[in-house]
């Protein structure tokens, strides 16, 4: 503990007083975990306490967002990670591009709470609390936006974290850094995965080849395949997709 301006105040038998600023020693304080500490200072084989209260941020974790790749026309489902920081409560924004992304909606996912407001047409921000569904790692919330751009494109999405709080009584900061993320535009038709202009089952049967791993998509047949946008190529779009081969849905 830095003691540089700490002074004791001695009292002695005959009434007489003292103050010092050294040569005395301390115990009890440690940095390490936010709260209220209780300090000893010890004089003299004579000792006294007091308390500090510490606010460091007892966690360095991330909030991130994972966009990959979405087609013109196309709605788009961008998670919001968390790592390495178990939250009581958080508030953050997420800001964007209005020219490329419209703001849908949102799902939420680890909290138990979550409240979502919009400023202006380029930035959301987001209210979360936990209190006893309590995670350290995972998705924060699941937001939706509607693909503004008519051409290929990169757009990027700014993450900023307002306060995060950990779990405990005394609500403690957390430590908790956001960034810019850059979501890829595609000009494609959503459902049309070999790129022949057409939505057909061929489309739906390569769909399904690559959630088994025996076909390898680049970034414009991703964005196609991903036709329900939930970040996942897998045997719902496959399905949904033949859905649109016979007309029995519209994407």
């Amino acid at each position: 503990m830095n003691t540089s301006g700490l002074q004791l105040k001695l009292t002695y038998s005959d009434g007489s007083t003292e103050i010092i600023s050294s040569g005395f020693t301390t115990s009890g304080f440690t940095s390490a975990s936010a709260g209220t500490k209780t300090v000893t200072v010890s004089y003299g084989g004579k000792s006294t306490t007091f308390t500090v209260t510490v606010s460091v941020p007892v966690d360095a974790g991330t909030l991130y967002a994972q966009p990959s790749t979405a087609c013109v026309g196309q709605q788009v489902n961008i998670p919001i990670y968390v790592d390495n920081a178990t939250l009581g409560t958080l508030t953050f924004t997420v800001q964007f591009d209005s020219t490329k992304l419209k703001y849908i909606s949102y799902s939420e996912e680890s909290f138990e709470m979550v409240s979502v407001g919009t400023q202006g047409n380029s930035q959301i921000t987001v209210a979360c609390i936990n209190n006893s569904k309590i995670t350290g790692n995972g998705i924060v919330i699941v937001l939706t936006f509607e693909v503004l751009a008519t051409e290929n494109c990169n757009t990027d999405l700014t993450v900023s974290v307002i306060e995060a709080t950990a779990p405990d009584v005394n609500d403690t900061p957390v430590a908790l850094t956001g960034g810019t993320w850059s979501l890829q535009i595609i000009k494609g038709i959503p459902g049309d995965v070999n790129g022949d202009g057409k939505i057909t089952a061929v489309d739906a049967r390569w769909v399904l080849q690559a959630a088994s791993g025996a076909r390898t998509f680049d970034a414009t047949q991703t964005a196609a395949a991903d036709v329900n946008a939930d970040g996942k190529i897998n045997a719902v779009d496959a399905r949904w997709i033949l859905q649109v081969a016979s007309g029995a849905r519209v994407l």
